[in-house]
């Protein structure tokens, strides 16, 4: 959530339920803001594959799961395409649900887009087609974990797609927000 003194709700999800009607994201939870000093970490984690980096976080992700999430939704990483997953050899929103210390699912979405949302420009983030597909029938509850929330794209069109086939309830929890 991004904070909103006036409002449960933050300016962000506003602009999303007119887009969407009804947001299929019931809220997002992030542990850390982008500043410039996490976006020195997390290029490091992302982009370099210093995978360890996952660890110096596994207290606070922990503490905040149980803080928030305490019905055990069904965890699902977002998925990197096979391309990216190759490239960096580890998807890192894995990495983050791997910490949660419960079992998580890689079955259910799948991308088949390998365009870097990193390289889009906010309207075109939000424009752009769902690059996800279900491959089997989702849970009711889900929790979408990702690791950085910039537009709030990529978590919507899983959700979206995820709602469309099934699901009843889709949250997210990402490790920074922009």
């Amino acid at each position: 959530m991004r904070p909103s003194p006036q409002a449960k709700k933050c300016p962000d999800c506003h602009k999303w339920s007119e887009h969407f009607t009804v947001d299929p994201l019931k809220r997002n939870i992030s542990l850390y803001r982008y500043t410039p000093e996490m976006k020195a970490i997390i290029s490091r984690f992302k982009y370099r594959g210093d995978y360890e980096i996952i660890h110096a976080f596994e207290t606070a992700i922990q503490s905040t799961y149980k803080t928030h999430f305490n019905d055990q939704p069904t965890t699902i990483p977002i998925p990197l395409h096979p391309v990216r997953q190759q490239q960096r050899l580890f998807n890192q929103a894995e990495a983050i649900a791997q910490k949660l210390i419960q079992p998580y699912h890689t079955n259910i979405l799948t991308r088949q887009d390998n365009t870097k949302q990193s390289k889009k420009s906010r309207y075109e983030r939000i424009t752009s087609l769902n690059p996800f597909t279900v491959t089997k029938q989702p849970p009711e509850k889900i929790l979408l974990i990702d690791d950085i929330y910039t537009t709030g794209t990529t978590l919507r069109q899983a959700a979206d797609l995820l709602i469309k086939h099934g699901a009843k309830s889709v949250e997210s929890f990402t490790l920074i927000r922009s």
